[in-house]
């Protein structure tokens, strides 16, 4: 599992080590104690809005809801540190998995929503496995799909609006894979998988509040038929574009520490 590091305390530490620099390298003289010394510096700023690694051995209920169609039954488990989700064939398709809690984030000019997470296309299945492995990012309207399809062998990237774009073949599905999905204030988005990426510019998804959804879904004659697959490490995040200001006076060079921390101010 990824580790998880806050930002918020990085940052914290980046301030103060800033703040012992100047005080080593901005001497004091016998001189009249002249007015603040200000300094400033640009920094970004990750704010985590949605997180889970699945190492708690439970499907967290203040994060996800089960959902699905009920054709033909399956599993969703939280074991071995992730989300695994075992679908049975049904005709017509059968489908289940899980829906996140809404949560909204911040996309500016600059810089805009990412959303990151593992997929693992297969876990282990019995006979027959043709069916697809999907993320969905919606904004209750609109959505982002990226999605495995086993029939072909594709990690397909599409979308509400009719986009749609084979990103790769593979069939090294016992690899995790991982996710990016960039949504950008135009409306447009990026992602990338594996390395590889594609980018649609057109406004697709430009909601203020987003769900992600993990889910499988098999098509098929033979309900004993199965598949399994995972999902892992899901984050979303925001970035800030925020400005530091360290205020300070040679008599008393303490001060600088806490403003380090205190003028921390994020740009909206």
């Amino acid at each position: 599992m990824q580790k998880n590091i806050k930002k918020e305390n990085l940052m914290k530490s980046i301030m103060i080590a800033f703040a012992i620099f100047f005080i080593i390298v901005a001497p004091c003289s016998s001189a009249p104690i002249q007015d603040d010394i200000k300094k400033d510096t640009t920094v970004l700023v990750e704010t985590i809005i949605f997180e889970d690694d699945f190492n708690n051995g439970i499907l967290d209920p203040e994060k996800w809801t089960m959902i699905g169609n009920g054709g033909g039954g399956g599993t969703v488990e939280v074991v071995n540190g992730q989300l695994e989700i075992q679908c049975y064939e049904g005709n017509p398709t059968n489908w289940i998995g899980v829906q996140s809690r809404s949560f909204g984030g911040k996309i500016t000019e600059e810089e805009p929503l990412i959303i990151s997470l593992q997929m693992k296309t297969h876990i282990s299945h019995h006979n027959g496995y043709v069916g697809n492995q999907n993320i969905r990012i919606t904004d209750g309207t609109n959505s982002i799909h990226v999605g495995y399809f086993r029939f072909s062998d594709e990690l397909q990237v599409y979308d509400s609006s009719g986009n749609s774009i084979v990103l790769f073949n593979s069939e090294e599905t016992s690899l995790a894979w991982p996710v990016e999905i960039q949504i950008y204030y135009t409306g447009g988005y990026k992602v990338t998988v594996a390395g590889y990426e594609t980018a649609v510019n057109e406004s697709v998804i430009s909601g203020t509040s987003f769900i992600i959804e993990l889910v499988m879904s098999i098509n098929g004659d033979f309900p004993s038929y199965w598949w399994r697959c995972a999902f892992d490490d899901v984050k979303a995040q925001d970035v800030s574009i925020c400005k530091s200001y360290i205020y300070s006076k040679c008599e008393n060079s303490k001060i600088m520490a806490k403003e380090a921390l205190k003028h921390l101010q994020c740009i909206q």
